[in-house]
């Protein structure tokens, strides 16, 4: 299912990407505790993807590649461990982390904090950074889906899934971009992580000027951090990404103000 393979790779403090809106609604008010870090499966505990910068994690002193043990001594296996954990001692709370680094244990002791918004994350890890490159294989569409290729265009990359609603009204602007502005150098491709017999039923139904492409087992999903879709990412001509955008609807307008904004300076 589009999310729950990625789930881990926003950061502590990310449940409301699984959580139901009932549940979270229940405690109006109680922030997230987080430490800062995107967290993966590791060999002996949870590993440190990486650490998020002036968070606790950072100013604790937390490294990727860190493996987190224990947290105040309880054992941590899984990252779902880690997060309840954290979930449950609350932001302000002191806590130490048992860390294994270079086959070495050592405590980090480090105050939770509450969680920033998704989307300012978001932006304060892609925005003004190389586009993470990607080469996919399309379900349709007459240019690649291949970002070294489109050196020297402006790239519009929307992470999508064919059951999403508001992806499959945001489509028809899509392809009016795409048709549009096409020869002025901009390229739209959108990315799902579903198989290609689902995606090529997506391009029967909508018919997109664009570019769908196949993320196989989700990898570029997981490099460009989504954490839901549909998710729009604006790349500039030298490949560096410009702005970013969770959702569909008038969300689409500041997008198109970008790209043209970037058409207009190449």
């Amino acid at each position: 299912m589009v999310g729950l393979a990625r789930a881990f790779v926003f950061a502590v403090g990310f449940v409301l990407l699984l959580m139901p809106s009932a549940v979270r609604a229940a405690s109006i008010g109680a922030a997230k505790a987080w430490i800062g870090i995107q967290i993966g499966q590791g060999s002996k505990g949870v590993r440190v993807v990486s650490v998020y910068s002036k968070t606790p994690g950072e100013k604790a002193g937390l490294r990727d590649g860190d493996e987190v043990l224990a947290l105040d001594g309880s054992e941590v296996q899984k990252p779902e461990d880690l997060i309840a954990k954290v979930d449950e001692r609350g932001v302000g709370t002191k806590v130490t982390l048992q860390v294994l680094r270079n086959g070495k244990s050592l405590p980090i002791e480090l105050a939770l904090e509450a969680r920033p918004d998704e989307l300012e994350l978001l932006r304060d890890r892609l925005v003004g950074k190389p586009a993470p490159r990607f080469a996919l294989d399309k379900a349709s569409g007459a240019f690649p889906a291949v970002l070294d290729e489109l050196q020297g265009k402006v790239v519009v990359v929307e992470f999508f899934a064919s059951w999403c609603g508001p992806c499959r009204e945001s489509s028809k602007r899509l392809s009016a971009w795409q048709r549009n502005h096409g020869k002025k150098g901009l390229r739209v491709i959108a990315i799902s992580d579903e198989d290609v017999a689902v995606l090529q039923g997506f391009v029967r139904k909508q018919k997109p000027a664009y570019t769908v492409a196949m993320d196989t087992g989700g990898s570029i999903n997981q490099a460009y951090l989504v954490p839901a879709v549909p998710t729009l990412v604006v790349i500039d001509s030298q490949g560096v990404i410009r702005h970013v955008d969770i959702g569909g609807g008038s969300k689409l307008d500041r997008v198109e103000e970008v790209f043209l904004a970037l058409i207009r300076a190449k």
